[in-house]
């Protein structure tokens, strides 16, 4: 597994029932995770795009689908 699917899966644990502003997720799965800011928020942008994930009033939560 690459380190962009490690970030993501932990970003949709992390996600799981709870919802997150991006810099606490941010900061939150880089260090749960030893991984950098950066490389979290391009798995954030990655899940984003592909519908995973949703930023609703100002915060990240897991998509209905």
């Amino acid at each position: 597994m690459s380190d962009l699917e490690r970030e993501k899966a932990a970003i949709v644990d992390e996600l799981e029932g709870k919802r997150y502003t991006h810099k606490a997720l941010r900061e939150r799965v880089a260090d749960r995770h030893d991984c950098s800011e950066a490389a979290v928020s391009r798995a954030i942008s990655a899940l984003h795009d592909a519908g995973v994930i949703e930023h609703k009033q100002g915060f990240f939560e897991l998509t209905d689908d």
